[in-house]
């Protein structure tokens, strides 16, 4: 077997366990050695790829985020930004409902700051791609500071559901549109409407990711 494709395999195979181990028993909980232990890998081959377990979720969200916008896409028969945007948020917010482990996951990577500078870069590409025809005038600085301040609401949302849990999904997801409507001037009349396509588009669906069934 070549090289270069044995590194792939070890790679991947880390990053396939680490996962596994964040999902049964959180991030919080799971360590270098039991990843090791799992992957059945030395030391330094996991040190070779990954210098630690946040470099290791980084990954993984960075994995995540484009495993689900390919999952958005194929429930829409019809294209539309807004609506994309609405089925991040949904299946977001159902993950970290479905389980606290995954809460734990979502609250660290918006707790570490090189997985959320990734996050809010790669946000900042898309939510101009979406919206982009409404906000010409905007600089990279401003999708980036714009779309860092919706990160930063979900990160509070992901806090208020581990600690006290009391504020309904549907009322979480209509406060984070508001806030993307009012940032990227978005017409506020076209938020409900869009979040009832969503919302259509869920009841028809569910979701298998990383052997998580949810249904939407």
């Amino acid at each position: 077997m070549k090289r270069v494709e044995k590194n792939k395999q070890i790679r991947t195979k880390i990053i396939e366990a680490a996962r596994t181990l964040f999902i049964q028993q959180s991030y919080s909980n799971t360590t270098i050695r039991q990843i090791l232990k799992k992957t059945g890998i030395t030391t330094g081959s996991l040190y070779h790829f990954f210098k630690n377990k946040e470099s290791i979720l980084r990954q993984i969200t960075e994995d995540y985020l484009i495993d689900t916008d390919k999952i958005i896409r194929s429930f829409m028969k019809e294209y539309d930004p807004m609506v994309h945007y609405i089925l991040i948020i949904y299946i977001q917010l159902k993950l970290i409902d479905s389980n606290p482990n995954l809460a734990d996951i979502w609250q660290h990577t918006y707790s570490l700051w090189s997985i959320t500078e990734m996050v809010c870069t790669k946000s900042a590409k898309w939510n101009k791609m979406m919206f982009g025809k409404y906000n010409q005038s905007l600089s990279d600085d401003d999708w980036y500071a714009r779309s860092m301040a919706i990160n930063s609401l979900i990160h509070y949302i992901t806090i208020e559901k581990i600690n006290r849990g009391e504020i309904p999904i549907k009322n979480r997801v209509h406060l984070l549109m508001y806030l993307v409507s009012s940032l990227f001037n978005t017409p506020f009349n076209q938020i409900e409407s869009a979040i009832a396509k969503a919302e259509k588009i869920i009841s028809k669906n569910s979701l298998q990711l990383y052997g998580v069934n949810i249904k939407l």
